[in-house]
């Protein structure tokens, strides 16, 4: 056609205009987390997902680290039209409007009280975000991206957060990674995880780490014997509570404490103060309040409320009265009743000098 020669165009209504979709659909799995599909999902065409789903301005906004429990709209409403799955399949695959966990992920590892004065503790770092089962081969499930969840909800099975042969840390790959998606593998070493697990968790650790899934999206926990709290107050009376187990005791005293709760509800606890031992130590005191935290003030000889508290300077002055109020009663009441043999004498004897 010569540049001279014309030429019948047609207008097209923008409206009308379609990006075309992706040759091949893998639908989600039940249970999915999002990073785990679009990790499947890429994985036939031999490119990362970013590069198969996403522009240059949405890849930007994938680039945030909480992106595949809380991803930007816009990448969602890309991934929807580069994939041709609707926004109702897709949203059932990650977090919406829930309160940060990192702060839990970091007070059941032992991190937050591993930067406190702390005596023959060994910290071993916060827990990965991606902790792995080992009875799931094919998907990666949402509760897992929780860095906080100890163990599968569905099976009890203690959540793998490195692998067992060479240690490396087990995390989801990221949105740019070409890599063969193996959920069953060690990405460093290969080694096959997808083995029997050898550790379960009681039934009060799941007990209690239901309720911390079930009202997380709405930021209110409802402890047994306790009753509802705000997260950040769950959190921070968690804090103290560990932080009694941890700081400033004695090897040996925590021995003690630790065959006890073996002894109540079947565990099998050490010195990694890790994520999963952390909340066995809270699902125990928790399940018989207050008499098994005042146990394990006896057997630690762990210091009074208030000395407790001087630890944890910068806690909002609310959240600093809730907690001491709940610790206070742990302790026996240190006030004498008015039947006591004497107080009448001590009222006297205060009347006198007045």
């Amino acid at each position: 056609m010569l540049p001279a020669e014309l030429f019948e165009v047609e207008l097209l209504d923008t409206d009308e205009v379609r990006a075309p979709c992706l040759p091949a659909r893998i639908m989600p799995l039940p249970g999915e987390a999002l990073a785990s599909w679009l990790l499947r999902y890429a994985g036939p065409f031999g490119v990362s997902p970013e590069t198969l789903l996403l522009d240059d301005d949405e890849s930007a906004l994938a680039a945030s680290p909480e992106w595949w429990r809380k991803p930007d709209p816009a990448v969602m409403t890309a991934i929807a039209r580069s994939t041709g799955v609707p926004d109702d399949a897709i949203r059932p695959l990650y977090f919406t409007d829930c309160p940060t966990t990192g702060v839990m992920t970091r007070c059941l590892n032992g991190s937050r009280v591993s930067a406190l004065p702390v005596r023959s503790h060994r910290a071993r770092g916060g827990g990965s975000a991606s902790a792995l089962l080992a009875l799931q081969r094919t998907r990666f499930r949402r509760e897992w991206t929780l860095g906080w969840m100890a163990a599968c909800p569905m099976h009890g099975a203690v959540l793998v957060q490195a692998c067992p042969d060479c240690g490396a840390r087990l995390r989801l790959p990221a949105l740019s990674s070409a890599d063969h998606f193996a959920p069953d593998r060690c990405p460093r070493c290969a080694f096959r995880l997808a083995r029997p697990p050898s550790r379960f968790v009681p039934t009060p650790v799941l007990r209690l780490q239901r309720r911390l899934f079930t009202g997380r999206p709405d930021g209110i926990i409802d402890l047994p014997e306790i009753g509802p709290l705000a997260w950040t107050t769950v959190v921070a009376l968690f804090d103290v509570l560990l932080g009694a187990v941890w700081i400033d005791t004695k090897p040996k005293a925590r021995s003690q404490l630790f065959a006890r709760i073996d002894r109540d509800i079947g565990s099998e606890l050490g010195e990694a103060a890790e994520g999963c031992d952390g909340l066995i130590i809270l699902a125990w005191m928790l399940d018989a309040w207050p008499m098994r935290v005042q146990a394990a003030h006896a057997i630690l000889r762990a210091v009074r409320p208030r000395r407790q508290m001087q630890r944890w300077p910068n806690l909002d002055a609310m959240i600093r009265s809730e907690v001491e109020n709940l610790l206070r009663t742990t302790w026996p009441n240190e006030q004498y009743g008015p039947d006591r043999a004497w107080a009448g004498v001590d009222r006297q004897l205060a009347g006198d000098r007045r």
